[in-house]
């Protein structure tokens, strides 16, 4: 993980910490017929992706950006990264 994306990852577990009692309600934007979270930057973006497949055990996520928005999505297609 580059310095960046640890920087990144430093500053959401802070803002999780601070808020250990709100609950968080990602940013979303419709992409086609469903709402995917977004992210403010790639690193965000592949930070999230990395994390999704360690909590869940699945596959190795891609990152791409949104299209409609200056922000960035989660896909499982590796091709769109």
């Amino acid at each position: 993980m580059g310095l960046m994306a640890q920087s990144v990852c430093t500053n959401l577990l802070a803002q999780l910490a601070m808020n250990k009692f709100r609950e968080y309600e990602p940013k979303k934007c419709w992409v086609g017929d469903i709402q995917k979270i977004c992210y403010s930057s790639r690193d965000e973006a592949e930070v999230a992706a990395k994390v999704a497949q360690y909590e869940h055990g699945g596959p190795e996520l891609g990152v791409y950006k949104c299209e409609y928005g200056d922000h960035w999505h989660l896909t499982g297609n590796r091709h769109d990264k």
